[in-house]
């Protein structure tokens, strides 16, 4: 009934997932499950994006060492790949706003971050794919031989056959762009205030979006 306990409930199993390492297989195991069925979906709901993934990356990495090690090495891969086209937009997106008269005037400059997207949620995507309408299986980290077999597929038949389900490899766009834009205060609007007015204004409104 109190959000504040459910908040103390997620940061002490955050807290938990971190420390992790230090227990045996069995309990890595049990807990990385609880964790992915219980906690991860609860902090999804009150929207605890950063409470959400961290847990679920690390879930999976002692759930399931295997398919979180090449989960990972194929997102450096493809990381690798779109670095230089994502770099490209963020360039060709601040050139178009330093070129438009309109948009330096009501906003300031944007500020674009470059992100990729988690392990897990790579990995759920592609096991959902691959999973779908077959035993009831749901993408979880306990899978079978034969599922994870053709999900890492990385040398098998590249033009997906018939009989191929969704692969990691079919996974492409994992780099993904987030672009902050800042409307700029009336004051700093105002053609009538200083210089330094406008200043005083912009440092006050970064100071209350930190």
């Amino acid at each position: 009934k109190d959000v504040r306990v459910l908040l103390v409930k997620l940061a002490d199993r955050l807290h938990n997932m971190r420390t992790l390492g230090h227990m045996p297989p069995h309990k890595q195991i049990r807990i990385a499950r609880e964790t992915l069925e219980v906690f991860a979906p609860l902090a999804h709901l009150l929207g605890l994006y950063r409470i959400k993934v961290e847990p679920e990356d690390l879930a999976f990495r002692y759930g399931n060492p295997e398919a979180y090690s090449r989960t990972v090495r194929r997102l450096d891969e493809l990381a690798t790949e779109q670095e230089e086209v994502v770099l490209l937009v963020k360039q060709k997106l601040l050139e178009a706003y330093d070129n438009d008269n309109y948009s330096q005037l009501m906003v300031r400059r944007p500020k674009i971050e470059i992100s990729t997207k988690t392990p897990y949620s790579i990995y759920k995507r592609a096991m959902d794919d691959s999973t779908k309408g077959k035993d009831g299986k749901d993408g979880s980290i306990a899978s079978n031989s034969k599922v994870l077999d053709s999900l890492y597929d990385f040398d098998g038949d590249s033009n997906g056959g018939s009989n191929r389900n969704s692969n990691i490899k079919d996974i492409r766009n994992v780099v993904q762009l987030t672009i902050v834009l800042e409307s700029k205060s009336s004051l700093e609007l105002d053609p009538r205030a200083t210089l330094e007015e406008k200043m005083r204004a912009r440092r006050a409104t970064t100071q209350v979006c930190m």
